[in-house]
């Protein structure tokens, strides 16, 4: 079997398995989002559906640090459900809200976030308030290989302008951040990988890549990393199907010496998770960069 129909494989069951118990509430989640901090609108960038996620409370003039967002596998196939993932299905606006509004509580009874990591959020919460940021989340297509990512990559470059001017965005690549879940971060490394002059930190969440070329991954973000500072984020969950992948691109990591911070949480590979601690501490972390996560932290 070549790595393409095992990447088609491995991906194909995950899908299955986070999309489809969650399909009757996707249909209704359209309704469901709230704007009462950010402010959702959708365009079109070449031929592309895009979401930009703005706080309402923006000062007049001011330009926000802001975030690309890359979706899985489960929406690639849907152009409005993917350019709406990480709001409907992965927990963007409501993680948001509830990092704004602490302190943060659980959501569900499944204790995928913990009595010690309730407890770090919110003492770094305490300590400095959640501040604003913007989000830009494009569809992404059903991306297989390395070469396709980086073909994609092209076109996150020539997004990044358009969202800039149309959302009045920061220029800063610094304040400029790349991330992705599953899939999504496949192709997210790729893309931070081929134009890392763009971004100022990555963030891969449930990372979707074989252990087999984790350390490789590991190296050349070392040789990104010795170019300029950058910061990087990696959460994986204790059922997650790559989790040992995201372990080894960390161990990699600290092997040659490249700072990193890495979440592990109780949980499987599914969307509650995301929306439960996920894509919160991922927010988190972009609001906090370069190694606030002190407490608690815990390491493969």
């Amino acid at each position: 079997m070549t790595r393409l129909s095992r990447r088609r494989l491995a991906l194909g069951a995950l899908a299955a398995c986070a999309s489809s118990p969650l399909a009757p509430r996707a249909r209704l989640a359209r309704a469901q989002v709230s704007q009462e901090l950010l402010r959702a609108r959708e365009t079109t960038i070449e031929g592309r559906r895009v979401t930009f996620f703005v706080p309402k409370d923006r000062a007049e003039g001011e330009r926000l640090p802001f975030a690309v967002l890359l979706h899985g596998l489960g929406e690639t196939g849907d152009p409005r459900m993917g350019a709406w993932a990480w709001a409907e299905r992965y927990g963007l606006v409501s993680a948001y809200e509830r990092l704004h509004r602490a302190p943060v509580a659980r959501t569900m009874e499944r204790r995928d976030l913990t009595d010690e990591t309730l407890q770090d959020v919110n003492k770094l919460l305490d300590a400095k308030p959640m501040r604003s940021m913007a989000f830009v989340c494009p569809h992404m297509p059903n991306i297989q290989t390395a070469p396709e990512a980086r073909g994609y990559a092209d076109f996150l470059q020539r997004l990044l302008p358009v969202a800039r001017k149309e959302a009045h965005l920061t220029e800063d690549p610094t304040k400029t951040c790349l991330a992705g879940c599953s899939l999504g971060s496949f192709v997210g490394i790729e893309a931070f990988l081929k134009h890392p002059g763009s971004w100022g930190g990555y963030a891969g969440v449930q990372t979707a890549v074989f252990d087999t070329s984790a350390d490789a991954l590991a190296g050349r973000l070392e040789r990104v990393a010795d170019d300029g500072a950058k910061d990087l984020f990696f959460s994986t969950s204790t059922l997650d199907h790559y989790r040992k992948s995201t372990e080894a691109i960390v161990a990699g990591l600290g092997r040659r010496g490249v700072p990193c911070t890495f979440r592990l949480s109780p949980g499987p590979h599914d969307q509650p998770w995301l929306r439960e601690v996920g894509t919160l501490e991922m927010l988190l972390w972009m609001d906090r960069r370069a190694g606030m996560w002190v407490t608690g932290a815990s390491s493969p």
